[in-house]
C-alpha cells in the first residue's frame, strides 16, 4: 500500500510490500496506523508474484496495431530486486512475445487490449500491463495511455515505417514492425 499521494495511487513508488518492507501482520498494522494518523489515504492490493510485461496497441482511425511485448525492469538492484523505481531498463524479444508465455497468452492479451479500445472508442497508444503469475494465470495490473514510459524506446526502435505517415493515413500507410529483432534499453 502506498505511503503518499492523495488518491492512494503511487505507481509502484513509495509502496510497502509484504516480505520486502514488512514481514508480520503487526508490522502492517503499525504502518497503516501511521499513515491514517497522518491522514494519508491508502490502497490495499493483492501481492502478485510472477513475470510482468507490457502489451502495447496503437489504435488510430479504426486501425489497431499491436507491438511486440516489452518487459520493464523496475527494481533498483541486480536480479530485479530491491525497491521499485521508475524503471531500470526494458527488453523485447524476437517473435514479439516473451520466453515465459505461450502463443495463446500473447493473443489473449492483445484481445483484451482490443476489447478495451473498442468498448471505449479509444484512440492512441494503450499500454496493457499484465503479469503471468507463478500459478500460470494472466492478470491485468493496470492500463496507461501515454507513450512516455521506457517501453516506448523499444517499440519505436522496431518501426521500419513512418509513425507520422501512419497517423496521417493509417489505411494507406500501415506500420511495419520488425519482429525479428531483440531490443534492450538500459539507463
Amino acid at each position: 500500500f502506498p505511503s503518499h499521494d492523495t488518491d492512494g495511487l503511487a505507481a509502484g513508488k513509495g509502496v510497502f510490500v509484504f516480505g520486502d518492507h514488512f514481514k508480520t501482520d503487526n508490522e502492517a498494522r503499525l504502518i497503516v496506523q501511521g499513515l491514517l494518523e497522518n491522514h494519508v489515504r491508502i490502497l490495499l492490493e493483492e501481492k502478485l508474484e510472477g513475470e510482468e510485461f507490457s502489451c502495447i496497441t496503437l489504435s488510430w482511425e479504426g486501425v489497431m496495431t499491436h507491438f511486440p511485448l516489452v518487459k520493464d525492469f523496475k527494481r533498483l538492484e541486480d536480479g530485479d530486486n530491491g525497491p521499485n523505481t521508475g524503471g531500470m531498463g526494458t527488453i523485447s524479444f524476437a517473435g514479439g512475445s516473451m520466453p515465459f508465455l505461450e502463443a495463446s497468452n500473447l493473443e489473449h492479451c492483445r484481445s483484451i487490449n482490443e476489447t478495451v479500445i473498442i468498448e471505449t472508442n479509444y484512440r492512441g497508444f494503450l499500454y496493457g500491463s499484465f503479469i503471468k503469475t507463478r500459478d500460470d494465470r494472466l492478470k491485468i495490473i493496470e492500463y496507461n495511455v501515454r507513450l512516455g514510459d521506457s517501453e516506448a524506446v523499444n517499440i519505436l526502435d522496431l518501426l521500419e515505417s513512418s509513425l507520422q505517415d501512419h497517423l496521417e493515413d493509417p489505411r494507406k500507410n500501415p506500420l511495419v514492425i520488425n519482429t525479428n529483432e531483440n531490443t534492450f534499453f538500459r539507463y
